[in-house]
């Protein structure tokens, strides 16, 4: 947000304080100004009101201009994760061999989920007449993961050629609908919905998407709908083209892998494909100038769950004899599905669903009665290493690829970080233990904060321990490192 902005808004709230303050002030000494306060402070909100208009306007005119002058044609490029051969069949652990004490050094701590905390939904000054046209005008339902969005009927027109895709059909674009303010107040109803239903910014930019077909026919427009939505919500984002096609370019705030992108500024803007779009292309024409104000890259990170309406579906595990009749939540898998490949510690944070929980409590809670935390903390790494069949990410996709812990529960196979994702969430839940990713080369692990010290291998984080329990080293118990990493030294991932 520009520095204007924040003054705009700042101001504003101090005389709002103020004016209520002079009410309060006037009602005690008895005294007949309540109107004469009413009457100025209506004027200043009128004033500043017309100020945001006139800024947001010049602001307008400036990128309509840039969009008009010099587009430029930018090589694609794609960054694949590295990827460490890992084991096709999972190991096995040799319980008879008495366990070592050994402390593992770690590598120096990478960025943390709970560090960097990124941008998420956040409103920005919305003038009173979108609240006004927002309330007046009709709306349909959108279903989106079971979620019920209220999308506005409003009047669009378009100025894009089919046949090919030039820079002065973008820039009319641009130029036409930020004058629209019914299409203005609809994205700010969705900026709204969203923010209430906790999605991040990745499911704001998604919702975006499954909205556009409601305001625009063509699949240029709907791109065109996207990138203007997020623009004007604040966010750093691109439209570019290459021949008969428009497409959405997207600054993401984590490092992300496969997808095809261009450099910009220093700036990774990564192509975003809608359906029915070419999925390969070797360079894209765009725009180097950003939006004026503090855009902001679209945030994948997620630290709770969206409240996506339960599509229950169900599985049956085995586990000590018995079954476990689980279920999960197809919506949220669905979302998480649409997901690009991000970096490792984004997936760590969002718990299983509480549909998952649920069933799972329903085993868990009557076994867990009468057993110490460490009983719990072995009962629960062993039910990770045993009943979610192993498969690498090689054999599976081609590539490395990791899932959200509802992904997990809800899939066939899993890979190593998949596993300590899912255990590290279980452990929380079951047991409020806290836990830390372990990130060897080419091994994913964990390890936990139990309340007592064991023999085994540990690391020494935040001034406690942290005791190995590997979900991938099958039968191993907590404190036991997997046979080939003893001199080896992870990353650690704190996401708790």
């Amino acid at each position: 947000m520009k520095q204007p902005l924040k003054k705009i808004i700042l101001f504003t709230t101090f005389l709002t304080i103020a004016f209520f303050g002079f009410i309060i002030q006037a009602r005690a000494q008895g005294g007949d100004t309540t109107d004469e306060f009413q009457k100025e402070f209506d004027e200043f909100q009128k004033s500043i009101r017309q100020e945001f208009e006139a800024f947001k306007s010049k602001n307008d005119s400036i990128f309509y201009q840039f969009l008009l002058e010099n587009w430029k044609e930018y090589e694609l490029m794609k960054d694949k994760r590295k990827t460490v051969p890992k084991p096709k069949v999972q190991p096995r652990a040799d319980t008879a061999t008495p366990r070592k004490v050994q402390e593992i050094k770690p590598l120096q701590k990478r960025k943390t989920m709970l560090e960097d905390t990124g941008r998420q939904i956040q409103y920005q000054l919305v003038p009173d007449k979108y609240n006004a046209i927002a309330r007046a005008k009709p709306y349909s339902t959108l279903d989106f993961y079971g979620s019920r969005i209220e999308v506005q009927k409003v009047r669009t027109t378009s100025v894009l050629n089919d046949n090919e895709v030039s820079q002065q059909e973008i820039a009319g674009f641009f130029r036409d609908n930020a004058s629209n303010d019914e299409l203005l107040a609809a994205i700010q109803l969705l900026e709204k919905q969203a923010a209430e239903k906790g999605f991040n910014a990745w499911g704001f930019l998604k919702l975006l998407q499954d909205a556009s077909p409601y305001y625009f026919n063509t699949p240029n427009e709907q791109v065109m709908f996207t990138w203007f939505a997020l623009l004007k919500t604040g966010y750093d984002v691109k439209a570019g083209y290459n021949k008969k096609n428009v497409f959405l370019l997207v600054n993401f705030d984590v490092p992300v892998y496969y997808l095809s992108y261009l450099l910009n500024d220093g700036k990774k803007y990564f192509v975003i494909s809608f359906p029915e779009q070419p999925k390969k292309q070797a360079s894209m024409v765009t725009f180097p100038e950003s939006y004026p104000g503090d855009n902001q890259p679209v945030s994948l990170k997620v630290y709770k769950n969206a409240s996506f309406p339960p599509e229950t579906m169900k599985k049956e595990l085995y586990f000590k004899n018995q079954k476990i009749k689980l279920t999960y939540n197809r919506n949220m898998v669905d979302f998480y599905e649409t997901y690009p490949d991000c970096e490792l510690p984004v997936y760590f944070p969002p718990p299983p669903s509480n549909t998952a929980l649920k069933s799972l409590s329903a085993y868990f809670k009557p076994l867990f009665k009468g057993k110490t935390q460490m009983e719990k903390v072995a009962v629960l790494l062993d039910f990770v290493q045993m009943d979610f069949p192993y498969k690498s990410d090689e054999d599976q996709f081609g590539k490395e690829k990791y899932f959200f812990s509802e992904e997990t529960i809800a899939g066939n196979y899993s890979d190593c970080e998949d596993r300590a994702i899912l255990l590290g969430q279980l452990i929380k839940y079951f047991t409020g233990l806290k836990s830390i990713g372990l990130v060897f080369p080419g091994h994913v692990s964990l390890a936990v904060n139990l309340p007592e010290n064991i023999r085994g291998s540990y690391i020494n984080y935040h001034d406690a321990r942290y005791y190995v329990c590997d979900p991938t080293y099958l039968g191993s118990k907590p404190g036991m490192l997997m046979p080939g990493f003893e001199n080896k030294q992870p990353e650690i991932i704190n996401f708790q």
